[in-house]
């Protein structure tokens, strides 16, 4: 439901394609970056801020890639 161009509607889904049971984001960004290729030319700068919105969405801590990650998105 966030208003994203294109490019970063790509990239979202294949970050929540790569987010396994648990929650955590199983993929590296580089991964992430051949996955959307060459549809999507996008870097690691790119891929991070689309992460950081998925990060916002419930549940809290959701696309975490370590714990403290996911400690750290539940307490904002």
């Amino acid at each position: 439901m966030a208003h994203l161009p294109p490019a970063a509607v790509t990239i979202g889904r294949a970050l929540i394609d790569s987010i396994n049971d648990d929650g955590y984001l199983t993929e590296s960004l580089g991964a992430i970056a051949d996955t959307v290729a060459p549809e999507v030319r996008a870097d690691i700068h790119e891929i991070e801020a689309v992460l950081a919105i998925v990060q916002q969405f419930d549940p809290a801590g959701v696309g975490a890639r370590t714990v403290a990650e996911c400690i750290e998105l539940q307490l904002r």
